[in-house]
């Protein structure tokens, strides 16, 4: 039946946020060589920050970790992890906040290529 809900053998892949059968992906890489230093993988659905905690990726103290707003657990675990900062309806975001949050996405800018050229392979 077309339009329907998936089928039980399909619910595991399928993301009602996108309503599509979806992938999700955890590249961890070294941003100075681009080279990809572990991976991770689950059903679409899974949330950023779940896939991280099964994933067991073990970060060093030292290392930064550059992350998107999926991740707004990770400061808890890694001590040393920037997160871009978000707004509410309440509390915008100040000029400070913006600046950080655009060189946050200047430097995550080498990972993201890193992650698009594992997708198109």
């Amino acid at each position: 039946m077309p339009g329907g809900a998936p089928k039980k053998r399909q619910k595991r892949s399928y993301s009602g946020k996108k309503r599509r059968h979806t992938q999700k992906a955890q590249v961890v890489a070294d941003p100075k060589t681009g080279r990809i230093l572990a991976t991770a993988f689950s059903a679409g659905k899974m949330h950023d920050f779940k896939l991280f905690g099964r994933s067991r990726v073990a970060l060093h103290q030292k290392t930064e970790c550059l992350a998107d707003s999926g991740y707004l657990g990770l400061k808890k675990r890694h001590a040393n992890s920037r997160l871009p900062a978000k707004k509410s309806k309440l509390h915008p975001l100040t000029g400070e906040q913006k600046q950080d949050n655009r060189q946050l996405a200047r430097e995550r800018f080498v990972i993201e290529h890193v992650i698009r050229s594992v997708s198109a392979a």
